[in-house]
């Protein structure tokens, strides 16, 4: 039945589908309220621990971190090392400008899934415009959440680790959010964080934005 629907708010989108929304459809600021958004950055933290993580109890309240920054333009270089345009700019310089096609993407780039992550108000109060080198140590010493530790192994963050780590997290929202049978997606999985069976009475009411919890994003 749920692989036959159709029509925009209706039809379950592929794998394919799901992750070129997943990699390149900005979130933050398109999914309200921003409670919906952190859901699904917790889920995703659930699923990033095994059997070898404690259990951790999150009692204070998360909000959304951009990891390379809103603000980026001051401390963070283009991959080619030279400074952003200033948005006030933008339209003065030529459209086939490197620095105005660096500038464009990186802005849309950031608010993807792959640049977000949930701390503390507090913590994102003190880190939220710091370069990589600062942000990186504090947030792996503040922050024990499965999802923040493993930026562990990310030396430099730019658009290519923005798009690695939401390739990452895809893998992890496929066991999480899986489409049905015959539509196109991997079948037969099961939620491995919870480790029950994802597609049940409950995934059609979850599912809102044409998603699963928000998610699964056609």
């Amino acid at each position: 039945y749920l692989s036959a629907l159709r029509g925009e708010s209706g039809e379950w989108p592929e794998d394919a589908a799901f992750l070129h929304a997943w990699r390149t459809r900005p979130l933050y600021g398109a999914l309200k309220p921003q409670a919906r958004l952190v859901h699904i950055l917790k889920r995703l933290n659930d699923a990033c621990a095994n059997i070898k993580h404690e259990s951790i109890a999150i009692a204070s309240p998360l909000t959304i971190e951009h990891i390379m920054p809103l603000a980026w333009r001051e401390q963070w270089l283009l991959p080619d090392g030279s400074r952003g345009v200033a948005l006030a700019q933008l339209t003065l310089v030529g459209p086939e400008d490197p620095r105005r096609r660096a500038s464009e993407h990186r802005d849309r780039i950031i608010d993807t899934i792959g640049n977000l992550t949930i701390i503390t108000q507090n913590l994102n109060s003190s880190v939220q415009n710091d370069a990589w080198p600062n942000k990186k140590p504090a947030i792996l010493e503040y922050s024990l959440l499965p999802i923040n530790q493993q930026l562990v192994k990310r030396e430099k963050w730019d658009e290519s680790a923005i798009v690695e780590r939401a390739e990452e997290l895809f893998q992890l929202a496929l066991t999480i959010w899986p489409g049905p049978r015959g539509n196109g997606s991997a079948v037969g999985r099961t939620n491995t964080a919870y480790q029950t069976p994802i597609v049940t009475e409950n995934a059609q009411s979850e599912r809102q934005f044409r998603t699963y919890d928000d998610a699964r994003l056609g």
